[in-house]
């Protein structure tokens, strides 16, 4: 038994030995290498329907080694090649010995795939399936495959992708899987085709010739082609790489997708997720790719990664589409589905929501929209096109009554909308009330040819007309006129819109709001915009000619601009600036808040005067300056701040009761009257206080409170200098203070010192108490009665019979001089000028004679060339002496003269000049 197991592992050996032999005399014959060659190329020639080449290199079959150059085979009409410069095969004989055939590997270097993708699928998948389910002459069996620095190009309708990649691919009884490995990659797009269903995009969509779409793909992908003829392509994939964005901008975007069961779904998103694409349940019936579509993107980021309209670039918002699609071609297509916009603004159309359900196909299309263009605001309509005509229309209408401003309710609104190649046509209709008006109807028409608009209607009374260009979405121009009086008249200049006012309609509005009536002439000139969605006037004055009530001021020209926020119901007015004919008052920033009515809830204006001139109903003029704040809350108005006089003059008499009550009975505005007060009064420079018997300067310092109507005013006056005029000397002011109180019922309290030297006479007169009650003091050194010093300060005499019997009149006078209004200045002038005309012809001149007897001289001026002189001695001793003078001109006179003994004589007198 032992001799037949050795002799068989004898034979075993040498036949093992002999095909060893057989071998590697065949591995090294050329003949056999070629016909290794034709067969293996006729075999997969065969499996695949194309042509197979390759040239075998090296031929180890005791090793199962084997060497394969520039193996090719490729389908023009399939869309799809292979080549590799070297190709490394192993196989071993000893799994055909385990009855599973000869186990093979193969190890790729270098080769270069191409493949055509369309309908979700690769064109070179069928091949490669065909290759390794053909049944082979000889019992092969590959098992396992690797690929090196591979070169994958990917060709599709929309653009190709090429990866550079390496792989491994296991081969199981049942499929083959494949895991690819990509280091670097890139995505060119070829130009686009618009498919889109409304003629008035398709020339705005971007057009792009072939491009780098994207760089540095990296990622990973697995293959699972089934051997079964039951089974589907499993396919997954994940990549990210850097894409090139419409603005040359790279951003970095992660790609997945996924094949199974027959169904493919696809999603795409940048690193900052403010854009997502994903496809769904892509599947092929008959014979149309189906499937669903989802959408999310925020309107900023459309324009960096998809061609959209160029008007779309400055939009803010979300957009998300969710729908339907079958797709068998380009031009053969139907679609169902929603588009959702929310937080829609662009250049000052804001849209909080947006809905629109459409369906279609490539010929037509339809639909319902329900959008909400203002907070509690539902606009509902319908839409259709036709795209074989390039017809649409539309109607929608207001759901409910809804504020779209301040005090401005639209209760009603419709419009129907046609559009075609030509351009497109609204009829609509608005109803509401508002700004003071109730029951206001607004119908017109507007065209459009896809470039411009244009819009004309009726608005109750008014006629309206406006252009704008629906390329940046601005108004061109704007006419409202009413009555035959044009109102608004705007037109663009530049880019900007620029226009007039009327101004005797906005007179009427200021009176119908506030109750004022402006008096004057003025150009307004307004400038209206968009600044961040929000609407923006400039508004200057120009020419003008307002008068400003109580200062004979006038307004010349002034400036601002105006901002009103409509979710916050509030206007912005910023750099207020008005000139005046002398002055300037200006604003930073005023802010107004309104009620949901239109009525004024707060409001917040602080302002500052330079130089404005004021004048008081003419008795109180100077330059004011300083700071106000006005404020009004709860339905009343505050003011408060600081306020300075400069180059102040006072005409009337500071200290009469009639000056210091000048603001009672002022016709105020009714919108002024109830102003409540808090300011600080000061002077820059004394006041000039001057009458015709009074002359000072003064410093004023104190707070004014109360209503406008009867303000309320505390603080001092100081008396600087100055000086009250007496008829023969004045008396100069040494210390002059009034306090001011509210509680003051006669008026302020007066403490006045003035003081002159007078002939021999230190004359002091005292002023206390109030207007009402002063009290007058004169005081003299040396002692003179104070009825003395009074006939002193008006004749420059203290004779007693004179002062005694007027002493009394002349204080009432003085009285009237200190306190008196106009009328009673005046009165004391008349009284003082007749008293003074026939005291200024008469002269009480004492004289002492030779013997030292005193005499008197008494002095009369009867005309200009008629003089008269009485003399005595004041025993009466002698005769009165007499003398008359008469000129007969400027040198020639005679004197007739009667001595104190009685002897009459005559002069005559002559004047020569050398």
């Amino acid at each position: 038994m032992i001799k037949v197991i050795t002799l068989i592992f004898k034979i075993i050996g040498a036949f093992s030995i002999s095909v060893m032999c057989m071998l590697a005399s065949l591995q090294n014959d050329t003949w056999l290498k070629e016909r290794v060659e034709h067969i293996v190329c006729r075999a997969c020639s065969k499996s695949v329907g194309e042509t197979f080449s390759l040239k075998i290199e090296s031929f180890d079959l005791l090793r199962g080694k084997m060497k394969i150059r520039s193996l090719s085979v490729s389908s023009s009409h399939e869309g799809w090649s292979f080549f590799c410069p070297e190709t490394s095969i192993d196989f071993s004989w000893l799994s055909l010995f385990k009855g599973t055939g000869i186990g093979m590997t193969l190890a790729f270097s270098k080769p270069q795939i191409a493949t055509r993708y369309e309908h979700s699928l690769f064109s070179i998948v069928k091949p490669f399936y065909d290759l390794l389910t053909t049944p082979s002459i000889l019992p092969l069996n590959l098992t396992h495959c690797t690929t090196k620095d591979a070169v994958i190009e990917v060709t599709a309708p929309t653009g190709m992708c090429k990866l550079f990649c390496s792989s491994t691919t296991e081969v199981y009884q049942n499929a083959v899987i494949n895991h690819i490995s990509c280091s670097d990659g890139t995505i060119t797009r070829n130009e686009e085709k618009s498919i889109d269903p409304v003629r008035a995009l398709q020339d705005t969509l971007q057009r792009h010739a072939t491009s780098l779409c994207a760089q540095s793909l990296t990622g990973h992908m697995m293959i699972e082609i089934p051997l079964a003829v039951s089974q589907n392509l499993e396919a997954q994939a994940a990549f990210s790489a850097d894409f090139f964005t419409h603005k040359n901008k790279r951003k970095r975007c992660f790609i997945s997708y996924c094949h199974t069961n027959g169904k493919s779904s696809f999603q795409w998103y940048p690193e900052s997720r403010e854009a997502f694409l994903r496809a769904t349940n892509m599947h092929i019936e008959d014979r149309a790719l189906k499937g669903s579509v989802e959408i999310l993107a925020s309107f900023k980021e459309l324009p960096e990664f998809f061609s959209v309209p160029s008007w779309m670039e400055n939009v803010e918002g979300d957009i998300e589409y969710t729908g339907q699609v079958s797709l068998k071609q380009v031009n053969d297509f139907s679609y169902q589905g929603t588009v959702k916009v929310t937080d829609f603004v662009h250049t000052g159309i804001s849209v909080s929501h947006l809905l629109v359900n459409l369906s279609g196909n490539q010929h037509t299309a339809q639909g319902s929209l329900s959008m909400r263009p203002f907070k509690n605001t539902d606009v509902q309509g319908t839409w259709a096109y036709d795209r074989l005509k390039n017809e649409g229309t539309g109607d929608v209408s207001l759901g409910s009554s809804c504020e779209v401003a301040s005090g401005i309710t639209v209760h009603k609104a419709s419009c129907k909308l046609r559009c075609s190649n030509e351009g497109a046509q609204a009829e609509y209709s608005v109803s509401g009330e508002g700004a003071g008006y109730k029951n206001v109807e607004c119908t017109g028409v507007a065209h459009s040819d896809f470039h411009t608009l244009s819009c004309n209607g009726i608005s109750n009374e008014g006629n309206f007309s406006a252009t704008a260009d629906l390329k940046s979405f601005s108004c061109t121009a704007f006419q409202y006129s009413k009555s035959g009086q044009k109102i608004v008249d705007l037109s663009s200049e530049g880019s900007a819109l620029k226009g007039e006012l009327n101004f005797e309609w906005l007179k009427d509005a200021i009176q119908f709001y506030t109750g004022h009536e402006l008096q004057g002439q003025a150009r307004v000139i307004i400038q209206p915009s968009l600044v961040d969605s929000k609407p923006v006037v400039g508004v200057s004055l120009e020419d003008a000619h307002i008068k400003v009530p109580f200062t004979h001021n006038f307004v010349k020209k002034g400036r601002a601009v105006i901002e009103y926020d409509r979710e916050r119901r509030t206007f912005d007015i910023a750099n207020l600036d008005v000139e005046l004919n002398k002055g300037i008052v200006s604003s930073p920033a005023i802010t107004v808040n309104l009620t949901p009515e239109g009525d004024i809830a707060f409001a917040h204006v602080p302002c500052t005067a330079h130089s404005l001139f004021v004048s008081w109903d003419k008795d109180i003029f100077g330059f004011l300056f300083g700071a106000v704040t006005a404020i009004y809350s709860d339905r009343a108005w505050y003011c408060q701040g600081s306020v300075g006089i400069d180059k102040g003059t006072v005409r009337g008499n500071l200290l009469s009761p009639q000056l210091q009550g000048a603001t009672d009975g002022l016709s105020l505005p009714v919108a002024l009257q109830s102003v409540n007060l808090d300011l600080h009064l000061t002077t820059r420079s004394p006041v000039e206080i001057k009458t015709s018997f009074f002359e000072t300067q003064a410093r004023v310092e104190g707070t004014l409170k109360g209503k406008c109507t009867a303000p309320q005013i505390a603080g001092s006056v100081e008396l600087l200098q100055g000086a009250i005029f007496f008829p023969y000397k004045p008396l100069y002011i040494t210390k002059g203070k009034l306090l001011l109180a509210p509680h003051m019922s006669e008026g302020p309290s007066i403490e006045l010192i003035a003081k002159n030297k007078i002939k021999k006479y230190a004359v002091n007169m005292y002023v206390s108490g109030s207007p009402l009650d002063p009290k007058i003091t004169f005081v003299s050194s040396p002692h003179l009665p104070e009825a003395a010093i009074m006939t002193l300060l008006l004749t420059g005499s203290e004779d007693a019979s004179f002062y005694l019997a007027m002493s009394h009149m002349i204080m009432m006078h003085i009285k009237s001089i200190l306190f008196g209004t106009p009328d009673r200045l005046s009165d004391a002038q008349k009284f003082f000028k007749g008293i003074l005309t026939t005291l200024s012809k008469v002269r009480i001149v004492p004289t002492l004679n030779d013997q030292q007897v005193l005499e008197g001289t008494i002095e009369v001026d009867l005309t200009d060339r008629l003089r008269a002189k009485a003399q005595n001695n004041v025993n009466l001793s002698q005769e009165t002496q007499l003398e008359v003078e008469y000129a007969l001109s400027d040198d020639v006179s005679v004197k007739a003269v009667r001595d104190e003994k009685g002897a009459i004589g005559g002069e005559l007198e002559m004047k020569w000049k050398f």
